[in-house]
C-alpha cells in the first residue's frame, strides 16, 4: 500500500494503527509528510523517536476505529508535554466546531480533525441514508464495539446504534461466529471491474457505491454526532469552523483576560 502510495501526486502519508516506524524512512525520502494517528502517549512519544513530522492523537470519543482509550481532553495535554513544544500535534475526537477548534489549540494541539463533521458535506461518498442518521443521531447513540469485524478483527471502533446492534445485544452479544445472521450476505460493493459481495458484520463503510441492505453495515460516527446538524460543501464546512474559532478567541476567551 505505502509502495503505491509513493507513485502519488500526494504530500502525506497518514498512518493508523500497528507500528509503521519501519515506512517513515521510505515515505520522507520520497519527500512526503508522514502523519501517524495515535491513542495514547505513548505511542506519540514512539511516533516522535521514529521520525514522525505530524503526531495526531485520538481521543475515545472518535468515530471510526478508535485506537484511543482516553478522552481528548485527557490525552491531547499530555501528549503534548510528552512530545515537547515543537513538534505539530492535531487533535480528533469529539471536534465537530469552532468551539472544538479553540479547545483543542487551548489543550496544546496545533489544529483538529474533524471526521464525522465531513461525513455530512456534500462531497463525502458516504451513502445517503448513513448521511441522514448522522444528521439525526445524538451522542448518546454511539456505541464502542467490535463487532463490525469481518475485514478488520479485534479492532475496537465506535458506531451508531443500528437493528443490527441491537439484534446482536438481544442475543446475548455472542462472539464473532455466533452472532445472529453470521456469514449472510447483505449486499455488494460496485464499482467498474468490481462486484464485491459484502458478509454481514462486514467493515465496509456505507458508500454510494453499495447496493443492498445498507443498514446492515457500520455507521460509523464519534460522539460529536450531536453537533452535526446539515449537509454543507467541505469549504463551506472549513469557513465556518474557522469563523466559529475566531469568534470564540476573539470574543469570550479574550474577554476573559481583559
Amino acid at each position: 500500500m505505502v509502495e503505491t502510495l509513493l507513485k502519488e501526486p500526494i504530500q502525506a502519508i497518514t498512518f493508523f494503527w500497528g507500528d509503521p516506524a519501519k515506512h517513515v524512512p521510505q515515505v520522507k525520502k520520497a519527500g512526503m509528510k508522514v502523519i501517524w494517528q495515535c491513542g495514547s502517549v505513548a505511542e506519540a512519544v514512539a511516533a516522535k523517536d521514529a521520525g514522525a513530522d505530524v503526531i495526531m492523537v485520538q481521543g475515545f470519543e472518535a468515530g471510526g476505529h478508535v485506537r484511543g482509550t482516553t478522552t481528548s481532553l485527557a490525552l491531547i495535554p499530555a501528549a503534548r508535554d510528552a512530545i515537547g513544544p515543537n513538534l505539530p500535534l492535531l487533535a480528533s475526537g469529539g471536534f465537530a466546531d469552532g468551539r472544538g477548534l479553540a479547545a483543542a489549540l487551548a489543550l496544546g494541539a496545533d489544529g483538529a480533525a474533524f471526521g464525522t463533521r465531513f461525513l455530512a458535506s456534500n462531497e463525502a461518498a458516504a451513502h445517503s441514508i448513513y448521511k441522514q442518521r448522522v444528521l439525526d443521531a445524538e451522542a448518546e447513540e454511539t456505541i464502542h464495539t467490535e463487532l463490525f469485524d469481518i475485514g478488520w478483527p479485534k479492532a475496537p471502533h465506535r458506531v451508531l446504534r443500528t437493528r443490527v446492534v441491537e439484534e446482536w445485544e438481544r442475543a446475548g452479544r455472542p462472539e464473532s461466529g455466533k452472532r445472529p445472521g453470521e456469514g449472510q450476505v447483505i449486499g455488494s460493493y460496485k464499482r467498474p471491474g468490481a462486484d464485491v459481495p459484502l458478509i454481514k458484520y462486514s467493515v465496509m463503510t456505507p458508500s454510494e457505491n453499495i447496493e443492498g441492505d445498507v443498514e446492515q453495515l457500520p455507521f460509523y460516527a464519534g460522539m460529536s454526532v450531536s453537533m452535526v446538524h446539515d449537509i454543507m460543501p467541505a469549504a463551506g464546512i472549513v469557513r465556518q469552523i474557522a469563523g466559529e474559532a475566531r469568534e470564540v478567541i476573539a470574543g469570550r476567551l479574550a474577554s476573559m483576560v481583559k
